[in-house]
């Protein structure tokens, strides 16, 4: 049987911090998440791949457990038949469609992950669509533009 985990977030620092809003409800909690130990828990749980997922370019800025698209494309290439990856795009940024379809191009991810609380904006029911909207256009252009015929 083939097993894919299709939500980790290793990081480049090898820890992982909760703060702030995720505090509230578990406590501080500091943990490994070092890509040997992602693939050690993997290879124990007879684990086949897993789909590493970046951080928006939002809090990439200031933050030290932050997950670029450039390091989870490396991560991607080292441990090549292990990991898929998937790109982050900042809803917010000007140029979001342009920065993806680059990342797409250059890196190959197979996704994309966007956190509207981790990115710094706010998606309410009422304005879903608008915030969204860009962005799915901008996947969905980049999408048929990698399709084969």
């Amino acid at each position: 049987m083939f097993i894919l985990d299709c939500h980790t977030h290793p990081t480049q620092v090898g820890v992982l911090a909760t703060t702030g809003k995720m505090e509230k409800y578990q406590g501080s909690v500091s943990f490994d998440a070092s890509v040997a130990t992602l693939l050690a828990q993997m290879d124990h749980g007879d684990v086949n791949m897993a789909v590493i997922l970046p951080w928006g370019r939002f809090i990439m800025e200031y933050n030290p457990q932050s997950i670029p698209n450039s390091w989870v494309a490396e991560t991607v290439q080292t441990h090549a038949g292990r990991f898929i990856g998937f790109a982050g795009a900042d809803p917010l940024d000007t140029d979001m469609a342009g920065s993806l379809e680059r990342d797409v191009k250059q890196y190959g991810f197979k996704g994309l992950k966007i956190h509207p609380n981790d990115q710094g904006y706010a998606v309410m029911a009422e304005r879903i669509a608008e915030a969204a909207a860009p962005l799915l256009e901008a996947a969905d252009e980049v999408r048929r533009a990698n399709e084969t015929p």
